[in-house]
This record gives structure tokens, C-alpha cells and sequence, in this order.
């Protein structure tokens, strides 16, 4: 049986989908209970989850990574374009005032927790 190719679909790409712009919101720090997991040595680490908005491409994702890496006690940081996702990884629980900062330096983005 042959397949069928419309002709008219051929040479055709589907349009590139824009990014969107977020507009910047003001979010209320939220109470968030941060999970305790050991790490690799043994010791107790703390992963707390936040939402990063404002980021429209990887130079956004890049500069929040830098900058929040930066943070006394963070040991990692791993940001999401997609969603915004940003999760850090840190021996102590991390004052939500200085991610806000740290998130702030970056860029105009906006940070809340999950």
C-alpha cells in the first residue's frame, strides 16, 4: 500500500513557536517545608523547590544559576526554563530573603516557593 504525501505539505516547516514574556508579578513569600535527603556522604542535605519567573531564554536560566549559586550554604542549584522550575540543594535551610536577592541581581525575574 503507498502512503499518501499531500503536496502541499511538502517543504513546509510548522511555525516556530515565540517565547512569551512574562510580566512581572509580585509574589508573597510562601511557607515552604524544605525535604531533608542525605547526600552522597553521608550528610543530612536540604532541597527546597522554587518557581522562577521572568526567564524567557538559557542566558536567563544561566544568570539565575550563577547568582543564586553564589549564596552562602547553597551546594546546588538547577533552574528549568520550562516552567521555572529552580530547585537548590543546601546543607542548612536558606533564608528565602536571600534567594529573593540572589534571583533579583540576575535579571528582572521574580522568585516564590513552592
Amino acid at each position: 500500500m503507498e502512503s499518501y504525501i499531500p503536496l502541499s505539505s511538502i517543504g513546509r516547516t510548522p511555525p516556530l513557536a515565540q517565547p512569551q514574556h512574562h510580566q512581572r508579578q509580585n509574589h508573597q513569600p510562601q511557607h515552604h517545608q524544605p525535604q531533608h535527603h542525605p547526600d552522597q556522604n553521608g550528610s543530612d542535605m536540604t532541597t527546597t523547590e522554587y518557581t522562577v519567573t521572568g526567564m524567557t531564554c538559557g542566558h536567563c536560566v544561566a544568570h539565575v544559576t550563577e547568582e543564586v549559586q553564589a549564596v552562602p550554604g547553597v551546594a546546588d542549584v538547577q533552574v528549568t526554563l520550562e516552567g521555572g522550575r529552580m530547585v537548590v540543594t543546601s546543607a542548612d535551610a536558606l533564608d528565602f530573603a536571600a534567594i529573593e536577592a540572589a534571583v533579583a541581581e540576575a535579571g528582572e525575574y521574580t522568585v516564590a516557593a513552592n
